[in-house]
């Protein structure tokens, strides 16, 4: 429709439109096309802080030479978590359903330089079954945990171990409700454990070393 008294060539388009009287059509806007969101990633599980303290035991299948049956065992789960800006990847194992928990009856294991988590994996199903709640991390640079690049933040140092340890313990809470016992093994990367076990001793009960 074209409004009287627009006939000249400089009156705009959103101009006429503006200006014609009531009960005249005007053509509405096309819409816009909706945007969807991207698909999700799925990767390693970050957990929660809320989280940590109470989680549920972990069972793997294994093939029992005497029964020729596989047989449900206790294990440990794999979590990630992001702390003091690296990403985290860490082994933790429970006691079994309706066993007696011991109190206080967190402990935190602490790999050397060239390990992983997994080193402690029948070490801590024997805590488990002794009542224990049992968190092992793969320490900056190791397993699945970030490996930051040469000349950045993280120096590989013994105080970038430890502030590390510190922010990883902080971010799951781990050492919220009451102190935890600290094992560490190796060199290096332990021994920053034990500098901070020393530096903060609130948060660990008592502490042990193997084959350091």
């Amino acid at each position: 429709h074209v409004c009287r008294g627009y006939s000249t060539m400089s009156a705009s388009i959103v101009s006429a439109a503006s200006a014609c009287p009531r009960g005249v059509n005007r053509r509405a806007a096309p819409a816009r096309p909706t945007r969807h969101a991207p698909p999700t990633v799925r990767g390693p599980r970050v957990v929660a802080r809320a989280s940590i303290p109470d989680p549920t035991p972990t069972y793997v299948e294994v093939f029992d030479g005497q029964s020729g049956q596989m047989e449900k065992v206790l294990s440990q789960g794999v979590e990630a978590v992001t702390a003091g800006g690296l990403d985290w990847s860490f082994r933790v194992g429970v006691p079994a359903d309706g066993a007696a928990a011991a109190v206080p009856n967190k402990v935190i294991f602490v790999h050397g330089a060239g390990l992983v988590a997994f080193t402690y994996s029948k070490l801590m199903k024997e805590m488990q079954e002794a009542g224990f709640q049992c968190y092992a991390p793969d320490m900056p640079g190791h397993g699945g945990t970030s490996k930051p690049a040469p000349g950045s933040d993280f120096r590989y140092d013994a105080a970038s171990y430890s502030a590390a340890l510190e922010a990883f313990i902080t971010e799951t809470g781990i050492a919220a409700a009451a102190p935890v016992d600290l094992v560490v093994s190796g060199f290096l990367t332990s021994q920053a454990a034990l500098l901070l076990a020393a530096a903060r001793p609130a948060l660990f009960r008592r502490g042990g070393g193997l084959n350091a």
